[in-house]
Parts: structure tokens; sequence; C-alpha cells
């Protein structure tokens, strides 16, 4: 546990400053990647019904961009849209904050996060990229650096050494390495965290050159709208609040259709929400089994 603690002790300073702000408007798939660009594609039109959110309930690509969509059916005004990967969408939002929106293989859920502080890696040059079709096995003793950026943040690394995420941070010009055991939260995405530090996501992307590091301050879920929501449990039922009984409800729907990767995400989320609540904990974990 000194290890784990110590992590985020050095993680808080490192990723204090905000998220590096990026160019403004609309940011279309880059056409060098035609696994992005095809990814977009397949985006295009499709609605998708977002659960546990307060006020952003559904979202939809039209070509240009992502916008929210109001009850009526009507779209509203675009959010700035980037496609940083196959099946990822990052969002720049009014505050300090961006969205970052992970989409299921089978195009039938997202999973999003709100990522208050970011750092980008690439891959290390004495590294040789693998594109990921298995992880995390695909990226073992691959190391990624930081980018510098205007930040001046200070230089590290990053790498799976198969059974633990190593991150080496530079201070004074030395190295100091630190280990976590992970979680895998998603497809290429690790989520770090403990008790009482911050939740940090590690994302990578497909072709195996490129990393993200998020400091995360919610999780969220999502389904298209052709795959429609099943649970209905009602929050008188549950002890939860509206919102979390809305994922809670998705995360039941989650459960039946065997998707385990994005269950366990929710179910760490609420052992951390419900940290003070055990009653309603429990009884949502008897639900989801």
């Amino acid at each position: 546990m000194r290890w784990f603690q110590c992590f985020f002790c050095l993680l808080s300073v490192l990723i204090a400053a905000p998220a590096q702000a990026q160019t403004d408007g609309d940011t279309a798939p880059q056409t060098d990647y035609p696994e992005i660009e095809a990814f977009a594609e397949r985006l295009n039109g499709v609605i998708w019904d977002l659960r546990g959110t307060s006020s952003l309930k559904a979202l939809s690509y039209d070509g240009t961009a992502m916008a929210p969509i109001a009850r009526n059916g009507k779209a509203g005004n675009h959010y700035e849209t980037s496609f940083l990967d196959e099946g990822v969408v990052r969002l720049n939002f009014k505050a300090e904050h961006t969205g970052w929106y992970f989409f299921s293989d089978n195009f039938k859920y997202v999973t999003s996060v709100n990522a208050v502080s970011e750092i980008s890696y690439q891959i290390a040059k004495d590294s040789t990229p693998k594109r990921i079709s298995q992880f995390p096995g695909d990226i073992t003793n691959v190391v990624f650096e930081s980018i510098e950026d205007e930040r001046k943040l200070n230089p590290t690394r990053l790498r799976w050494n198969g059974t633990e995420v190593e991150f080496a941070s530079q201070v004074d010009g030395a190295w100091t390495v630190r280990k976590v055991s992970p979680f895998v939260a998603n497809r290429r995405v690790f989520e770090l965290s403990d008790t009482s530090g911050p939740v940090v996501w590690l994302v990578f992307s497909a072709d195996g050159k490129e990393a993200w590091l998020l400091e995360i301050s919610g999780v969220f879920g999502g389904h298209a709208r052709d795959n429609p929501a099943v649970a209905k449990t009602t929050p008188a039922e549950s002890g939860l609040s509206p919102t979390q009984n809305d994922l809670a409800n998705h995360a039941e729907d989650l459960a039946k259709a065997g998707e385990t990767v994005l269950l366990g995400t929710l179910d760490r989320l609420f052992g951390r929400l419900l940290k003070d609540n055990k009653e309603a904990l429990s009884a949502l974990r008897a639900r989801l089994k």
C-alpha cells in the first residue's frame, strides 16, 4: 500500500495543471488513419442515450461534430470534437474538464469520463510499436514517454511489465520508479485508483504508438438508442439518488449482457460513491450478481 500511496502523491503534483488547451473548432477524423475514419463513418447518425449524467442525456455525431440531442429529437450546438483513436472521442466542454467517450466494439455501449487533467505520451524511440489486438499483452515492456507542452511538466515514462504499471518520473535529473497494479477499465484502458488519491485512466491507442494519462472526476455509461435500456428499478427501491439509480440500472443491463469489463468499472465507481452507504452498496452488488 505504501508504494500505491506514494504513486498518487507524486501523480497529484504532476497533473495539478489543467489539461492542455486544444485547437478551437470541430476536428474531423484524421485522413491518414483510415481506421479512425471508418469508426467516424460508423458513428454518424447514431444516437447515444447517456446514463448517470445530470444534464447531458443524449449525443449524436452528424458527420461534422458531436452535439447534444434534446428530448424532442433536435440537435443542439456542436461540441468541439476530436477523434483521438478508434472508438475514442474527446469533447471540449465550457467547464474546466473534457469528456472522453469510449465506444464498445459491438457499438451497443459507451462509457464516458470527465477528465480534469491530461498528459499525452508517445512510444519511446527504442520501443517497437505493435498494433493492439490483445490488451494488455500487446503493450508488455513497451515504454511510453510524456510529450512536453507549454505546462513544462516533469518528464514521465510508463511501462506495463506484464503484472504492474511502472511509472517513472524525473525530478532534478533523477528518475524515480513506482509500480501499481491496475484494473482493465475498458478496451485499451487501465484504471489506477486507491481510497484517498485521484482516479487515473491510462488510455492506449490502437496502433500502439500513443497513450494518454487522465485524472478523472466521474464515470458514466450509455447505450445506442437501438439497444434500449431494460432494467427499471426506481430510486425509492434502490435507495440511490436519481442519477446513481440511472447508472445502476445501466450496470444491471451490462450484467445481463455479459459485459464484465464495463460492469467492473461501474462496480468500482459505486464502491467509491457509496463507501458511506454500505447497505445500498451491498444491495446493488447483490442485484448485479
